[in-house]
């Protein structure tokens, strides 16, 4: 597999000096369309990251596991969890994802221990979510409004 070849790729990242949206400090917003022969080699997560595959399918690595993605499918990783992709030779991925972490020194930060927890609880088996409606109004309740229309105007005007 070729590293870092990609189709299409629009990547803001923001490790050196992460966005602050409320108790949330935002560490990049993706969109990347893979080639056939993408990969990206396995690092470990520095900050919570949730992935959203639009189109094709791939291997997503975690903490030495695989799992099988494709459309509709929502990934999941955690601080410290180390993960590699591998792109479909056949049907190559599209992924959206968002890398954050909680600022536990804001003082909004107790409202949403629950979402944290949420992350810190995962485990392997439930890396891999069928995208749903409900789940969307479950995590998206517990952003400010703020948040949801920053990141999203962030994310249109690159």
């Amino acid at each position: 597999m070729t590293i870092n070849k990609k189709r299409y790729h629009i990547d803001n990242t923001f490790f050196t000096s992460p966005l602050k949206f409320g108790c949330f400090e935002l560490y990049q917003l993706c969109d990347l369309a893979c080639s056939s022969d993408y990969e990206v080699p396995e690092h470990t997560q520095v900050c919570h990251e949730i992935t959203y595959i639009v189109s094709g399918k791939a291997v997503f690595g975690r903490n030495g596991k695989a799992f099988h993605v494709s459309a509709g499918k929502l990934f999941i990783n955690r601080i410290n969890d180390r993960h590699f992709i591998e792109s479909s030779k056949t049907d190559p991925v599209r992924f959206v994802n968002f890398a954050f972490r909680f600022d536990k020194e804001h003082p909004d930060y107790e409202k949403f221990i629950p979402v944290e927890n949420f992350f810190l609880s995962i485990k392997a088996k439930d890396l891999t979510f069928a995208f749903s409606f409900y789940f969307f109004l479950y995590f998206n309740s517990f952003f400010p409004n703020s948040l949801n229309c920053s990141v999203y105007r962030l994310y249109l005007a690159i």
